[in-house]
């Protein structure tokens, strides 16, 4: 008679991870075995099993149950159960203004178990009459450009195929661009940063020497810095009232272009006076804050 019962086998253990094995096989009474083995996507041998089990029916028509030594290596298979993801939202500016996009990234996030992920991104809160839009709910990368200053706040929630992440929120402060004026000491080379608009009245008396012999004097050492947006300069002037010398501006000019991550240094030059105090002024405006520089002066130099 064929056996009528097949022999199987099965582990199942819950810890954090869900450990599983299947074996089932055929067996007849002439003692051989055969079996088809199932795993996981993770396996780990544990051991030899040395008993299978059979029943058969006998010739009297009842059922023996007997064992089958040295036939089954068991393994376990390890399934770690599913854990949610991890979104990880960054952007990729170390400033922001309006008027200029901002690109966040989402490619930092990770999921435990090695799954795909999607991106689910939500502009959440913005300043009042804002209509900054993302560029993509649904790319790893997407962007936006703020259009008024205040607080941005972005969302991002990624997505296994089976799970949601938690929430996770970047927040910016978008400020609108600027011109950044600051003072180089013309002896140590510290640097102080100033405001505009910018006025001063003061007084410099200096005495050059060298070889060659100085032609001029130079009064103040100034860098203009663009934040965020390009900037120009208008209405540049420099005069002497009493006549006697033609000051002048080194390393800026009218019409002349501030470009963003493009410092630009300039200094307030005269010639040398001969012992006279001469008043001089210099000036000039931005074109789009309309703020202004003026640097008054009394000079007198050898």
């Amino acid at each position: 008679m064929r056996p009528i019962v097949m022999f199987i086998f099965s582990v199942l253990v819950w810890l954090s991870f869900c450990q599983s094995a299947l074996a089932t096989g055929d067996c007849d009474h002439d003692g051989i075995v055969t079996y088809t083995e199932v795993r996981s996507a993770i396996d780990m041998f544990l051991g030899t099993e040395n008993v299978a089990r059979c029943v058969d029916e006998n010739s009297s028509g009842d059922i023996d149950i007997h064992e089958v030594q040295n036939t089954i290596n068991t393994f376990i298979g390890l399934i770690p159960a599913n854990s949610p993801p991890v979104a990880n939202p960054v952007i990729l500016q170390n400033a922001v203004f309006t008027g200029v996009a901002v690109t966040l990234d989402g490619s930092n996030s990770s999921d435990v178990n090695g799954d795909n992920l999607t991106f689910n991104w939500v502009l959440s809160n913005k300043p009042a009459n804002s209509i900054a839009t993302l560029s993509s709910s649904t790319e790893i990368s997407p962007s936006f450009t703020p259009d008024l200053p205040g607080i941005y706040s972005i969302n991002l929630v990624v997505n296994d195929g089976k799970l949601d992440s938690a929430v996770a929120t970047v927040t910016i402060n978008a400020t609108a661009p600027y011109l950044e004026l600051s003072k180089i000491d013309p002896f140590f080379g510290s640097v102080t940063i100033l405001s505009l608009p910018y006025t001063v009245n003061t007084a410099s008396s200096q005495t050059l020497t060298g070889i060659p012999t100085p032609t001029y004097a130079t009064i103040d050492t100034f860098t203009l810095k663009a934040m965020g947006s390009n900037f120009t300069i208008e209405n540049l002037s420099a005069a002497d009232s009493t006549g006697l010398v033609v000051p002048y501006f080194s390393g800026l000019s009218n019409g002349q272009t501030i470009s963003a991550g493009s410092p630009v240094t300039f200094s307030l030059r005269s010639p040398l006076t001969n012992n006279n105090t001469v008043s001089l002024s210099y000036r000039f405006t931005i074109t789009e804050t309309k703020q202004t520089f003026t640097y008054n002066v009394n000079l007198r130099t050898n």
